[in-house]
This record gives C-alpha cells, structure tokens and sequence, in this order.
C-alpha cells in the first residue's frame, strides 16, 4: 500500500508539472537537401509557482536532440550546448536564433515545408510533454 501511494503521488506531482508548462509557436527549420541537421525553435510558459527544468528533448526523426545557446563573444558568434532548460515560475523562455534553440542532428530524412514532426520534453520529476513541430522554410 506504501509503494502504491508514493507511486500515486510521483505520478500526481509529474501530471502537475506537465501542466504547468506551455508550449506555443514551434517550429522546425526545413532542411536543405542532404543536409542532416536543423533546428526547432518554441516558446515554453510555465504558468506554476515553481521553476521547471526541462532536462532534455528527442524526436523519432534525429538520432540526437540536444539544446544550444548561441553566444557573442570576441566579435563572433559562438554556439554551445546546454544541460537543460529552466523556465522560471510564472515566466517564459524562448527559442530563437540568437539564442536558445534546439538541434536536431543525425536526421533519417529531408524536412519538407509544411511537414510535421513530432517531439518530446523530458521534465524534472520524470514527466514528458510531447509536442508537434511543423517545417517552416529557413526565414525566421
């Protein structure tokens, strides 16, 4: 009966968190041809009281998904990854870029405008949010 209840209660607090998280204006870049890497860009509202991390992102269409930050220093831009992505409570983050943003490398296929893939969210606590991204052409 203890295991039930804390599993009840695991699974309440990650079904809370996936709430809280809102995911508005995603989209993918399209890819040129034979080009295997492109990237998504989204804005996520936490609409709780508690900060969320969002650990990590995978698609069925890349072999890896990880976040970047892209950075001026020196006169150049620079590109690195990131571990996870914190929305503050009550606040946004969002994805552009110039800033954060999400690549997708090792991609099983061309990215066709108008296309639509599918991607999910590892967040803290052991919940998922799953979301669907459409290609745009390479315009921001």
């Amino acid at each position: 009966m203890k295991i039930l209840t804390i599993t009840l209660l695991t699974l309440l607090h990650a079904a809370t968190l996936n709430a809280e998280i809102i995911v508005s204006d995603a989209w993918v870049k399209k890819t040129l041809g034979g080009v295997k890497n492109t990237v998504a860009f989204m804005k996520f509202t936490n609409t709780g009281d508690k900060d969320v991390d969002i650990l990590s992102a995978s698609s069925p269409i890349a072999s890896s998904t990880q976040f970047h930050l892209m950075k001026h220093e020196g006169g150049m831009m620079h590109m690195s990854p990131v571990k996870l992505i914190t929305v503050l409570a009550n606040s946004h983050v969002e994805l552009n870029p110039a800033g954060l943003h999400i690549m997708m490398m090792g991609l099983k296929s061309d990215l066709t405008i108008g296309q639509q893939l599918s991607i999910e969210f590892k967040l803290e606590g052991g919940a998922t949010l799953k979301k669907t991204l459409v290609v745009r052409a390479q315009g921001y």
